[in-house]
C-alpha cells in the first residue's frame, strides 16, 4: 500500500525540501558524533584512525596483486586511455 500526498502551493515544496535536508544534516552529525562510542563498546580505540588516501590503482594491486596500469594481453606495456 502507497501513500501519497498532494503538495499544492510551491511554499510547501520549499519547506519540505528545507526539512528533508535537516534531517539529512542532523543524521550525519548524529552518526558521527555515536562512531568513538560504537567503537568503545566494540573494544576498539575511540578515536577513528586516518585512513591514508590512495589512488585506485594502488588500492587494487595491493588487493588482488593486480597491476591494471599495464596492458590485459602482454602484461608489458602500460596502458594509455585516449580517444579512438
Amino acid at each position: 500500500m502507497s501513500r501519497q500526498a498532494r503538495l499544492d502551493s510551491p511554499g510547501t515544496h520549499s519547506r519540505f525540501l528545507a526539512n528533508l535536508s535537516a534531517c539529512n544534516a542532523q543524521a550525519g552529525r548524529a552518526k558521527k558524533r555515536a562512531l568513538p562510542q560504537c567503537r568503545k563498546l566494540l573494544g576498539l580505540n575511540p578515536a577513528v584512525p586516518e585512513i591514508p588516501k590512495k589512488s585506485p590503482q594502488d588500492l587494487m594491486r595491493e588487493l588482488t596483486g593486480i597491476d591494471i596500469s599495464r596492458c590485459p594481453n602482454c602484461k608489458k606495456g602500460t596502458m594509455v586511455i585516449g580517444e579512438l
